[in-house]
């Protein structure tokens, strides 16, 4: 009888190499899977990321073109501030200089001599040239008009 017979334990071994190689073949598979999900989630976040970046990129842009014109809107500002501040200065000087005037046409009514010293200071003070050469009220003599009267009675 040459028949051999298989011990019976070379079924069981090979049985179990079968389910370890099952085995083995699952845990390559999950791990496979959960490499692509892992894959999957990177790339989304990468998306993620890029759009957030080109968001964030773009309010950047936006921010200096408004820093821009709010610059240029600053600088207009600033130079009519200047303008103002001129014109504020001016008139400052025109009612200190129409002031002037009024006191001296006041002080021509009491004296003359001191009309004369009054004039002398007013000359002196460099505001003549303040003088408003218009009149503010209609058919009236401009304070330019009254100080070159005031002068040529005072003589």
């Amino acid at each position: 009888m040459s028949h051999e017979v298989t011990p019976p334990e070379n079924k069981p071994s090979k049985l179990r190499a079968k389910r370890v190689t099952r085995y083995l073949l699952v845990l390559f598979a999950a791990a496979f899977l959960l490499l692509l999900v892992s894959f999957l989630m990177q790339q989304r976040n990468h998306q993620v990321l890029v759009k957030l970046n080109d968001s964030i990129t773009s309010a950047q842009e936006d921010l200096k073109t408004a820093n821009g014109q709010l610059q240029l809107k600053l600088g207009n500002l600033e130079d009519q501030v200047t303008v103002l501040e001129g014109q504020v200065e001016a008139a400052q000087r025109e009612m200190e200089a129409v002031e002037w005037l009024r006191q001296l046409e006041t002080a021509l009514r009491s004296s003359h001599v001191s009309a004369k010293e009054l004039l002398e200071q007013f000359q002196d003070s460099g505001l003549v040239e303040a003088l408003p050469d218009s009149s503010p009220v209609e058919g009236a003599p401009s304070p330019q008009e009254s100080y070159e009267a005031l002068c040529r009675i005072l003589g």
